[in-house]
């Protein structure tokens, strides 16, 4: 696909140099491991992810391309955990070997994954939520929103099951932002926002 779309390789690496040369790093630390081949492997399959992430920034408007992967892993994952917790336990649910405990997993294989999926799901839905308030154009748009509030339902409950705490501020602080940015005095003042969570580390 990208060679198809005759992609400027020079200005992808010159705008990313610092991933491409973490991925780099990553590349010659596999020559120490205990099992190059095995983490060779395993670089290959995360370096997969960037072309994957290449593919869709490099549509004619990448934002928007963004937004429509995103929302669509959103109307298939969010419902589909709903529906195996609830109603198919034996695979939206497991249990620890040592004590028994059920925890929930959803369509993921456990409650870390199931929330990191939450988290993004829900920010994605969020966004999108805010642009169609500034939406002029009424009629589908109510459905959109309508549906858009009951997914956020659904993920806020999912969060609640999950019982997953870093995804759940993740997803609070994500929110918080998005609505934050909304404000010009706060947008004006985004370019020192690396300084103040720098300080309040």
């Amino acid at each position: 696909v990208l060679m198809t779309r005759r992609v400027n390789w020079a200005e992808i690496f010159a705008r990313n140099k610092w991933i491409f040369l973490y991925f780099l790093y990553l590349c010659i630390s596999t020559t120490w491991s205990e099992e190059p081949f095995v983490a060779f492997k395993r670089w290959i399959k995360d370096f997969g992810n960037v072309i994957l992430v290449l593919v869709v920034l490099t549509e004619k408007n990448p934002i928007d391309a963004a937004k429509a992967l995103m929302v669509r892993c959103s109307y298939l994952l969010i419902p589909g955990s709903v529906l195996v917790i609830k109603y198919y336990p034996a695979l939206g649910r497991y249990y620890d070997r040592w004590t028994y405990k059920p925890f929930f997993g959803g369509v993921a294989t456990d409650k870390n994954l199931l929330g990191i999926t939450l988290f993004v799901c829900g920010l994605t839905l969020f966004w999108i939520l805010f642009d169609l308030r500034n939406s002029k154009s009424q009629g589908r748009d109510k459905l959109e929103k309508l549906t858009l509030v009951g997914l956020i339902a659904m993920t806020l409950w999912l969060l609640r099951k999950a019982n997953s705490s870093t995804a759940l501020a993740c997803t609070i602080l994500g929110a918080a932002i998005l609505v934050a940015m909304r404000y010009p005095t706060i947008r004006v003042k985004a370019q020192r926002m690396g300084v103040y969570g720098a300080a309040g580390v």
